[in-house]
C-alpha cells in the first residue's frame, strides 16, 4: 500500500506495523509512532531491550524481529536520528562484527544535538541489563556515540 502513495510518511508506517503484527510486536510500532520524536529513541532501545530479554531479537523463531526490522520502522516514520546507526551496530554486535559496526558512527560526526544522543544514551543504558553478555560493546557504542 505505501508503493501506492509514495511520499506519504503517514503511509509508509502501515508497513511495519502490518509486517510486525504478523509477528505479534505491533505495539513496537505504535509505541515508537506516537512517541514524541525527540524521545523516540529510547522507546526503541526499550523495545530492543524488551525482545533481547524475551529471546525474540535476531533469533530464528517466527515471531522474532531483527535489527533490521527495526530500522525498516525508523525509515518508515521518517526520524532523523541515531537509531539507525545504532540499531546497525547492535545487529553487527549480535553477528559477532562489532568493530566495523562502531566505525560507521564517523560518518555522523557533528550532526545530532545533546538531546538526541541523550536519548538513545539512556536507552543503551537500559539496554546493558537485557544484554549482559556485552556491557563492554555496548559501553563502546556509547562512546561512539558520545563522540558524533
Amino acid at each position: 500500500m505505501s508503493e501506492r502513495v509514495g511520499g506519504h510518511q503517514d503511509v509508509a508506517i502501515f508497513e511495519p506495523v502490518l509486517e510486525f503484527g504478523a509477528k505479534n510486536h505491533a505495539n513496537v510500532v505504535f509505541d515508537y509512532a506516537l512517541t514524541p520524536e525527540a524521545a523516540r529513541a529510547g522507546v526503541l532501545m526499550d523495545a530492543v531491550a524488551g525482545l533481547e530479554a524475551a529471546g525474540k531479537l535476531g533469533t530464528a523463531t517466527p515471531d522474532a524481529l531483527t535489527t533490521d526490522n527495526l530500522a525498516s520502522m525508523v525509515k518508515a516514520s521518517g526520524t532523523k536520528d541515531l537509531s539507525l546507526p545504532t540499531l546497525g551496530a547492535l545487529g553487527e554486535m549480535k553477528a559477532g562484527n562489532f568493530e566495523a559496526a562502531l566505525m560507521a558512527f564517523n560518518q555522523y560526526r557533528g550532526q545530532f544535538t545533546v538531546p538526541q544522543k541523550g536519548s538513545i544514551l539512556d536507552g543503551l543504558e537500559r539496554l546493558k541489563e537485557s544484554m549482559p553478555g556485552n556491557v563492554g560493546q555496548i559501553q563502546q557504542l556509547m562512546e561512539a556515540v558520545l563522540d558524533c
